[in-house]
Parts: structure tokens; sequence; C-alpha cells
């Protein structure tokens, strides 16, 4: 069974840590790599010849914002077309427009109840499964 890659580019260890288990208990066919900011995880792309299949970022980080790293991703061909979704506590619609309008494949606040984070993990194996064809 072809293992699938999911990177997540987040500042909050635990965010990051619930988000891998909530994958983790559901599929067996994922492995992960996590980055707690921007430019670390750009500079793993540019060193990669594994690029990931999905990334799931994170709007409010130090260093490097989320917007900044998806405007890089999505302005570098070999990145551009890995499908991008962030998880974000941000409520603002315009953040909201602008991710969507940047290329993100999906919006998500980053939710309250552990529980969801199976939820959002399963829309986005489902979205997987439908781009990659898995």
């Amino acid at each position: 069974m072809k293992k699938y890659f999911i990177a997540i580019v987040d500042d909050d260890r635990d965010d990051r840590e619930i988000f891998e288990a909530a994958f983790s208990s559901n599929y067996d066919n994922i492995y992960f790599e996590s980055f707690t900011n921007g430019p670390e995880f750009l500079s793993f792309i540019n060193e990669t010849a594994d690029f990931p299949n999905v990334i799931v970022l994170d709007l409010s980080m130090p260093l490097m914002g989320g917007m900044e790293v998806l405007k890089t991703l999505k302005g570098n061909p070999k990145t551009a077309k890995i499908p991008v979704v962030i998880l974000s506590g941000s409520k603002n619609h315009p953040d909201q427009q602008m991710a969507n309008d940047l290329g993100a494949v999906y919006y998500f606040q980053k939710p309250v109840e552990i529980i969801e984070y199976s939820t959002i993990a399963d829309k986005i194996i489902e979205k997987m499964n439908k781009d990659l064809m898995i």
C-alpha cells in the first residue's frame, strides 16, 4: 500500500500532535512531517525531492505567517499544485477569502473539540482520494 505524505506547518505543538493523532487513528497509509514555522518548512521544500501530497498550514505563526507561505508555495511551479489546507484560529472572513484566492483548497477554523479534528482529517482524506485517486 502506498504511503501518502502530509506536511503540517503550525507553531502550536498541541495542534500538530492532535491533528496527527486524528489522521493516524483512522488511516494507516499516511506519514507526517511537522514544521514549527514557515521558513523551516520552505527550507525543507527547497531541499527535498519528496513533496507532500497535502500541506496543512496555520496562518498565525512567528517569523512568517501562513499567507506568505501560501503565496510562496503557489508562486513556485514545483509546489503550486500541492493542495494546501488552512487550519487557523482566525474567524476573519477576509483571511478566508484571501486564502481561497491564493489557492487554498480548504479553510477550517481550529476546532474547539478534539473530535472535530477527526472530521477535518476525514474531509482532507476525501479530497485527497478524489484528487489523487488513492
